[in-house]
C-alpha cells in the first residue's frame, strides 16, 4: 500500500509495517487500494513473485522477503528499523548504517533504482541506477550480493 496511497496518506515511518493512523486512514479514504492491497497479501509473496501482472506487487513480495533476511531477530520485523536502513524509500525515515554498507534507494523524482556506498566523507559512490520492475531486481540482486 505505501507505493499506492498518496504520500500525505502514507506519512513517513521507520518500521515496515504501516502506521495505525495510516492504515485507519486507508481504510476509511482509499479503501479500493487497501482491497486490492490485502488481496495481494491473501494470495501470497510466491504467487505475487511468480504470477501477478502488477509489478508493484512483485516489488512489494520481493521487499518482504528481504526485510526478513536483514532483520535479526524476530521482532525487528514489526519493531526495527526497515533493512536496517539499508532500502531507502520515500516512506522510510530510519538511521543510516555504516558509510561504507552497501544501499538501494528510489529515487522519486527520476523513477530510478540505484545502489550505492558513502565514502567516509559522505560522498556517494553509485554502483548501479537501473528503471522499472526489471532494474528493481537487478539492483536488489546486487545490495542482496554485496551485504556487509
Amino acid at each position: 500500500m505505501s507505493f499506492k496511497l498518496p504520500q500525505n496518506a502514507v506519512g513517513v515511518r521507520r518500521t515496515v509495517g504501516l502506521t495505525r493512523a495510516a492504515n485507519t486512514m486507508a481504510t476509511k479514504q482509499f479503501p479500493e487500494i487497501l482491497n486490492v492491497a490485502h488481496e495481494a497479501a491473501m494470495r501470497g509473496a510466491m504467487w505475487s513473485y511468480e504470477s501477478d501482472p502488477d509489478p508493484i506487487h512483485k516489488i512489494a513480495s520481493l521487499l518482504a522477503g528481504f526485510a526478513l533476511v536483514t532483520v535479526k531477530n524476530k521482532d525487528d520485523i514489526r519493531k526495527g528499523n526497515a533493512f536496517n536502513g539499508r532500502v531507502c524509500l520515500p516512506f522510510f525515515d530510519c538511521p543510516p548504517p555504516s558509510p561504507h554498507v552497501t544501499r538501494m534507494a528510489l529515487l522519486p523524482e527520476t523513477a530510478e533504482w540505484c545502489v550505492y556506498s558513502l565514502s567516509n566523507d559522505g560522498k556517494p559512490k553509485v554502483k548501479c541506477k537501473k528503471h522499472g520492475y526489471e532494474g528493481f531486481c537487478e539492483c536488489l540482486l546486487l545490495v542482496s550480493k554485496l551485504r556487509s
